[in-house]
């Protein structure tokens, strides 16, 4: 399983890190991106079996963030995980097909990893109805990225496991 990890903030980058490897042990490899640009590279090369989603990054923010990354990928599980504990918000992206919504609240990395996995599976389900019809085309003008003057660099961030 290849999960990218789309954080910008480095010790919540690292401590999901951490919990899933402790949990997954060899049978998964991470990717790292701290910014939406750098997440649409790794999306568009393929190989993604799920997306763990900061909506706050330097290039994009709140409900924004998720369904610019749904439009453009949305047979990829996507697993958001915010600090923002509105559950208005939660419920709307929910709604909008995301697998779960997680609170950055990471004291069990046990459930955090649970509930992870049940929405990587839930997505690998939803993935295999895909395949049997086909998927509709996307929206007139749906894209990940913003006008390239908005973009930052990536920095401190790349392949793991």
């Amino acid at each position: 399983m290849r999960i990218l990890i789309v954080e910008d903030n480095p010790q919540d980058r690292e401590l999901l890190i951490f919990a899933l490897q402790e949990h997954f042990k060899t049978e998964a490899k991470f990717r790292e991106a701290t910014d939406l640009e750098m997440a649409h590279e790794y999306l568009q090369r393929g190989g993604v079996d799920a997306v763990v989603l900061d909506l706050q990054l330097p290039d994009s923010s709140g409900l924004d963030t998720f369904t610019r990354v749904h439009a453009a990928y949305p047979h990829i599980p996507v697993i958001v995980v915010s600090h923002n504990a509105s559950l208005d918000l939660a419920v709307d992206i929910v709604r909008r097909g995301a697998e779960d919504v997680i609170i950055k609240q990471f004291t069990d990395t046990t459930v955090l990893f649970r509930r992870i996995l049940f929405a990587i599976e839930r997505g690998v389900r939803n993935r295999a109805l895909w395949m049997t019809e086909p998927p509709p085309p996307p929206e007139s003008g749906t894209s990940i990225e913003a006008p390239p003057d908005t973009l930052p660099s990536p920095t401190g961030a790349g392949d793991r496991g």
